[in-house]
């Protein structure tokens, strides 16, 4: 029996049933199957558009493509092969199981439609199992899709009592007899197109090279990095506090790389995101600290954030499809869009681009241009701005982050914008920006660092259209401070720059 492991989703070494065969986890390996470990990137998921928005940036999709291959030389080291393909699945996965004799395909369990269709193209020619080793409530503990709260707060009071949590398999030696393209080639005509796979997969690799930028970590590295975090820094103690920060910024405004000092947030969102974590390991890592160093209102903090990603995929599950249409769910009104399509693209685009002339909002978003991440209260923040200030399409924004964001994931970032639009089971969102800004960036370090044109302003960088560059644009959009809620923040704002 020749089985294929697509490991998409599942990019690690520790916690993964989809490698390992144990007694304390789901087996879904024979010791007698032939394996083939692939990883199959779906290509109209990062050449694709939506909204006319390309899916994903030259930065996202190299950061994609090298952590796929950083992984595969991880393999490599243990003689374990992988066959890592950036193609479109209706093709290759069909021809795939007709060349190479499979069997039977295991996979991570879907939580978003794109994934079920991967599933469902399977299914078609042949026996597929599934595992759920990405949310914490797997197993015997995965909740009923019928009966899911509507709700965080629902879900939350009915788990946390008594909270449980799935077992992580032990960091064991991988099971199984996994085949290379030596093995798998049965006739010329099936060695020559594995070669050509192999061939195109570093052909992606020299077109799209390793950013330079950005700190692409190994499974590894990204573990002893989060226990550095727990342990080492103890930063965990401090981040119910810190997490509202914007990124990691010294007084002086040089700003922190954000993979080289994770001192204001766990940094896990990513290595989540890619499965390259488990995030069932990290769940007991932050339950070992508590039982051994104590626990505080953070360690609680960062399991109350699992929880919410925890939420978000099941929510997913649950209502699919509909959590993509402007109304969502049509159970709370969401806003329209206003102005004809020339004026909302001129203020999309200038959203886009951190050129809006509201300091904290373009600050964030040249973050997320710059570092392809942004932390959770900016997200929140510039959502907020696009749907009620700018009176846009909440889906545009949700698209423009699934382009940009290192840790894109389905259910997070769409389910986080239909939560601040409104479109998912709880009314809307709106955050006043000014108000934000002077509560979490008070003395402006954050906005200075990302706005060199305000760099010497102080306090004052804080005020609207100050900016050279988009002051022409705030008569002609109509854009705040004209909305009454901000006056008050505008008021303090100028009395501290009076009486500093």
């Amino acid at each position: 029996m020749t089985r294929l492991v697509m490991l998409n989703q599942a990019l690690r070494l520790t916690d993964n049933p989809l490698l390992q065969q144990q007694d304390d986890c789901i087996a879904l390996l024979q010791q007698q199957d032939d394996c083939i470990a692939l990883v199959l990137l779906e290509k109209k998921q990062f050449f694709g558009s939506q909204f006319g928005i390309t899916r994903a940036s030259r930065l996202r999709l190299g950061h994609q493509l090298w952590l796929v291959e950083d992984f595969r030389l991880q393999l490599a080291k243990l003689q374990l092969p992988l066959l890592c393909v950036l193609a479109d699945s209706t093709e290759l996965l069909p021809q795939l199981i007709k060349t190479l004799g499979i069997s039977a395909v295991t996979m991570a369990e879907p939580v978003a439609e794109e994934e079920r269709q991967l599933q469902q193209l399977a299914a078609h020619y042949v026996p597929v199992s599934c595992v759920d080793l990405n949310s914490l409530l797997g197993d015997s503990l995965r909740p009923e899709l019928a009966a899911f709260p509507d709700s965080f707060s629902q879900f939350r009071k009915a788990r946390e009592p008594e909270l449980r949590v799935s077992s992580a398999c032990a960091d064991n030696n991988i099971s199984g007899r996994w085949l290379g393209a030596t093995e798998l080639a049965k006739t010329k005509e099936s060695a020559a197109w594995l070669l050509t796979l192999e061939a195109n997969w570093q052909q992606q690799l020299l077109l799209c090279p390793k950013p330079h930028n950005i700190h692409i970590a190994a499974g590894r590295q990204q573990q002893a990095q989060f226990l550095a975090y727990l342990y080492e820094n103890k930063a965990i103690y401090h981040y119910k506090q810190s997490r509202n920060q914007f990124c990691d910024v010294a007084a002086d405004g040089a700003m922190v790389p954000p993979g080289q000092t994770p001192g204001y947030a766990s940094f896990l969102s990513t290595a989540l995101s890619h499965g390259s974590l488990s995030v069932r390991w990290v769940w007991q890592q932050i339950c070992q600290l508590e039982q051994s160093l104590g626990a505080n209102d953070s360690t609680y903090w960062l399991k109350f954030e699992l929880l919410w990603r925890e939420y978000f995929r099941w929510h997913q599950r649950k209502f699919g499809a509909a959590l993509f249409r402007r109304q969502g769910l049509g159970r709370h009104p969401v806003p329209e869009s206003q102005g004809d399509m020339a004026l909302q693209q001129l203020k999309f685009q200038l959203w886009c681009q951190g050129q809006t002339g509201v300091p904290l909002v373009d600050a964030n978003m040249r973050f997320l241009l710059q570092t392809g991440l942004m932390s959770n209260r900016g997200r929140q923040l510039v959502a907020s701005y696009l749907i009620y200030d700018l009176a846009l399409d909440w889906r545009f924004g949700a698209a423009f982050f699934e382009q940009q964001l290192l840790d894109y994931d389905v259910a997070s970032n769409w389910g986080n914008w239909a939560y601040i639009a409104g479109a998912g089971t709880a009314p809307g969102r709106y955050f006043n920006q000014l108000k934000q800004a002077l509560q979490y960036d008070p003395a402006a370090v954050f906005i200075r660092s990302q706005l060199p044109e305000l760099r010497s302003l102080g306090m004052a960088a804080h005020l609207p259209y100050v900016s050279s560059i988009a002051a022409p644009y705030a008569a002609q959009l109509g854009l705040p401070p004209a909305r009454p809620d901000w006056h008050s923040s505008l008021e303090k704002l100028q009395q501290q720059l009076q009486n500093p």
